[in-house]
């Protein structure tokens, strides 16, 4: 099999997180501009290498006042660094379409090697657009201050750990 480039189909995609709130809540957002792509040779994706780009000022918490101060220089700082990076370094086939992944995760100017979980849903031809489509999701707990993203919030008022996600279809 030739070297095949998937690319994500951003209507049927997503990328968010989520964080506790106080300790008794969970909040989340997402990011409505990203770009994904999946290089692979075989069939089952177990040499599968995988590129995410998320533009971080496309931040969207659902409230505005919030996702201003997201943006500014204590969380994300996204005038100086407007895009945050996945790029994976190895990829394990676990059997049943899970994957352990490490990857490089990209936030402001800090690069940390996560553990990451991949499972991957399957293939199936769209009757729409007659192109084979590919489904995954990614997930993976970081630590938002090893990014320094928003390094004086206590953890008390807001977890350390954040849950990221990816979720999405992919075109050949």
């Amino acid at each position: 099999m030739s070297n095949q480039t998937w690319k994500v189909d951003k209507a049927h995609s997503e990328a968010g997180f989520t964080i506790s709130h106080l300790g008794i809540a969970e909040m989340s957002g997402f990011f409505k501009d990203f770009d994904i792509k999946i290089e692979t040779q075989t069939e089952d994706f177990r040499d599968a290498a995988f590129e995410a780009t998320i533009l971080t000022d496309s931040l969207d918490t659902r409230i505005h006042d919030r996702d201003h101060h997201l943006k500014a220089a204590d969380f994300f700082n996204v005038e100086q660094f407007p895009n945050a990076m996945i790029i994976s370094r190895e990829i394990i086939n676990n059997g049943h379409g899970i994957y352990a992944v490490q990857a490089d995760v990209t936030i402001k100017d800090k690069t940390k090697m996560i553990a990451m979980e991949l499972f991957y849903h399957g293939k199936a031809e769209n009757p729409m657009s007659k192109k084979t489509t590919a489904g995954f999701s990614l997930s993976a707990t970081i630590n938002r201050k090893d990014f320094g993203i928003g390094p004086e919030i206590p953890n008390l008022l807001l977890s350390d750990l954040v849950t990221i996600q990816f979720n999405g279809e992919f075109i050949l």
